[in-house]
């Protein structure tokens, strides 16, 4: 009976070892499995936070390249205001003293019978003439402020001659 007993403590220890075993397999195996689901679960999160950086610098690269976009817009919009007002005012100098005026010199204002001066209603025409209301016959009113003047109307002379004969004779119309 002696070695029964001791027959029946080895298989007991046996048993006993390969449910330890057992057991311990089956805990290593949940253990791995909660890492390996954790590990995975970080590296989700990981790209997550990879792709709305991304998103986030390409939604900002947008937002910049708007902002410089309308920044050139309104210069260049500036420049060409700038370019139309320069040759406005090179065909209305061409319009009013002909095309044989050289604009590299300056003219002094000339004066003709006495008078220095436009009155404001002839600068008021000057002033027209600028703003592109060119004037498409000569009214009365036109003739009277040319004799003001001292220009001469004839039959012959069109509204542009008496306008071009106004800015002969004043000294603050610049184009």
């Amino acid at each position: 009976m002696g070695n029964r007993t001791g027959l029946n403590n080895r298989n007991t220890n046996v048993a006993a070892n390969e449910h330890r075993a057992s057991v311990e397999r089956l805990l290593w195996t949940e253990i791995e499995s909660t890492f390996v689901d954790e590990i995975r679960h970080a590296e989700q999160q990981l790209v997550e936070a990879q792709r709305k950086a991304i998103r986030d610098a390409v939604e900002e690269y947008k937002l910049v390249v708007r902002q410089v976009m309308e920044e050139e817009k309104e210069s260049i919009r500036a420049s060409v205001e700038e370019r139309r007002q320069a040759v406005l005012s090179l065909a209305m100098t061409f319009w009013v003293t002909g095309p044989e005026a050289d604009l590299n010199t300056s003219q002094e204002p000339r004066t003709r019978a006495g008078v220095s001066a436009l009155s404001p209603e002839a600068r008021e025409v000057l002033a027209k003439v600028r703003e592109g209301g060119i004037p498409s016959i000569i009214t009365r009113n036109l003739e009277r402020i040319a004799n003001e003047h001292g220009i001469a109307v004839n039959d012959d002379m069109t509204p542009g001659d008496l306008v071009r004969q106004l800015h002969e004779l004043d000294d603050s119309f610049l184009l």
